[in-house]
């Protein structure tokens, strides 16, 4: 796939960026119309920042998807974990690999767009993934497609807010050897 970024630069706005004291859906401050001023300067650029990319970009399967800023979200590379709970016990039954997509909060429903259903159906099938839709670092909701539930139908789950970690992805923590995550 032969994919550049050009003028997009939701993932700027949406990600939050640790190195900058940048909070999600915050517009960075070296973000212009035409793209970073400081892309690839050291020592301004941030690192994490230069490892950074979303699937638009690298992942072979996302061929039919829209450019981010077109469509209002960025899948990030790097999937993270939700921890499901059996709703009668309130005890941990497994954890479940997701996509985190980064949703633009003033389009709360570009998630539905059919190019990233299809995707996600895809994501489902084939490696059992889930869809993390994130608003911020603390409200998300879990999307399940057709192959994860029993009923074959899209599902929706959460009230929106989500764990406390230290990094904002409990994977993130937990590569890092920091498991302090706690449901909500």
């Amino acid at each position: 796939m032969n994919r550049k970024c050009g003028t997009c630069t939701l993932c700027c706005r949406l990600l939050p960026v640790r190195e900058l004291d940048k909070g999600a859906n915050q517009r960075c401050q070296h973000q212009r119309h035409t793209g970073c001023s400081v892309y690839h300067r050291p020592p301004a650029f941030p690192r994490s920042c230069g490892v950074w990319s979303c699937r638009w970009l690298t992942d072979d399967n996302a061929q039919e998807l829209r450019r981010p800023d077109r469509v209002g979200y960025v899948i990030d590379q790097l999937p993270d974990l939700v921890k499901m709970r059996n709703k009668q016990t309130g005890e941990e039954e497994r954890e479940l690999m997701v996509l985190q997509v980064w949703v633009d909060p003033a389009r709360r429903d570009a998630w539905q767009e059919p190019g990233l259903l299809r995707y996600a159906e895809k994501m489902a099938r084939d490696h059992g993934m889930g869809m993390l839709l994130r608003y911020s670092t603390r409200e998300a909701v879990f999307v399940a497609a057709p192959p994860l539930s029993s009923d074959g139908q899209w599902h929706v789950v959460g009230d929106g807010t989500i764990a406390e970690s230290v990094s904002g992805s409990i994977l993130l923590d937990r590569l890092a050897g920091v498991d302090r995550s706690e449901s909500p």
